[in-house]
């Protein structure tokens, strides 16, 4: 897999106290979403829309507790 596919989005994204990868894909496909990346290593994945604009990072965390 490309590692092309992985960007820098750390001026991107507040800092939080997980580990964030953002996989960008060839296609804007829904299904996208439940691919199962190899870059993906974790129990726990949060999907949301690319339209998602007013989510912080205490939101963020929130999922994932």
């Amino acid at each position: 897999m490309p590692s092309s596919r992985l960007q820098n989005t750390e001026s991107l994204w507040p800092k939080i106290r997980v580990p964030l990868k953002v996989v960008r894909t060839a296609e804007n496909k829904l299904s996208n979403r439940f691919f199962p990346y190899d870059e993906i290593e974790t129990e726990a994945v949060l999907a949301i829309d690319d339209d998602i604009i007013m989510l912080t990072s205490d939101e963020l965390q929130f999922g994932y507790e």
